[in-house]
């Protein structure tokens, strides 16, 4: 219990000292130590080790990624909707098959698997212009 406390707690700090990289390495050094997780704080590049060749993202500007233990989080800024209906084409093509999703709005949810990785896609608009793709990546194991 101490633990789910402390992480939240501590990823939150880490977030709001992200320009400091000597900071952010002792900030991972705690959270890798008070969860026995080895993670990637979050940054605005892929994440060291994301399964590239097996999980293809749409093309756009990563505004977010983070990896934590075996998965991965990414945000790819995306220029319009239509971004949503090209990543299903992309992870289809990929040998993925779509699971449960839904629309909301300017918004969607989607879920997909395959032999190898779950991915969970939401879209969303960030603003007047651009959309954001999320993709949490899990490997099935």
């Amino acid at each position: 219990m101490k633990n789910l406390l402390i992480v939240p707690t501590v990823i939150a700090l880490s977030i709001a000292l992200a320009g400091c990289s000597l900071i952010e390495g002792q900030v991972e050094g705690v959270i890798e130590e008070t969860t026995g997780t080895e993670v990637e704080l979050p940054g605005t590049e892929l994440p060291e080790g994301f399964p590239v060749e097996e999980v293809p993202l749409i093309e756009g500007e990563v505004a977010f990624g983070v990896a934590l233990g075996n998965g991965y989080n990414v945000s790819v800024r995306v220029d319009g909707p239509e971004a949503m209906d090209a990543i299903a084409d992309q992870l289809e093509a990929a040998g993925f098959t779509a699971e449960v999703g839904g629309t909301a709005g300017e918004g969607a949810t989607q879920a997909f698997s395959s032999d190898a990785y779950s991915v969970l896609v939401v879209f969303s608009k960030e603003n007047d212009t651009d959309y954001l793709a999320n993709y949490t990546v899990a490997p099935l194991q």
